[in-house]
């Protein structure tokens, strides 16, 4: 179910369409935010990641405090394109030619 629904998100993006994001998946509206950074493609990461912050309402499981800033994908993946969990990794030069 999370393999479709990840390909139906970058298909929207791609394709600059606003996609439906069920609530348990809210947090990943961040990912429309990321420049130059993707899901990780390691399967035991991605779903072990996606459980934890499911289960943590949508917060980033590394962060101590749950505020704003610390909605996944938080402020510093954001900003700095630094994802200390794991569920993003920037892209290679390589792969974006």
């Amino acid at each position: 179910m999370w393999k479709i629904y990840i390909k139906y998100l970058k298909f929207c993006k791609k394709h600059n369409l606003k996609a439906i994001i069920p609530s348990k998946y809210a947090f990943l509206s961040s990912y429309f935010n990321l420049h130059n950074m993707d899901l990780t493609e390691d399967t035991f990461t991605f779903k072990e990641l996606l459980k934890r912050i499911s289960d943590n309402d949508g917060y980033c499981p590394c962060a101590i405090k749950k505020i704003e800033a610390t909605k996944c994908a938080c402020y510093a993946c954001r900003m700095a394109n630094n994802c200390q969990c794991g569920l993003y990794e920037k892209i290679n030069d390589e792969q974006n030619n």
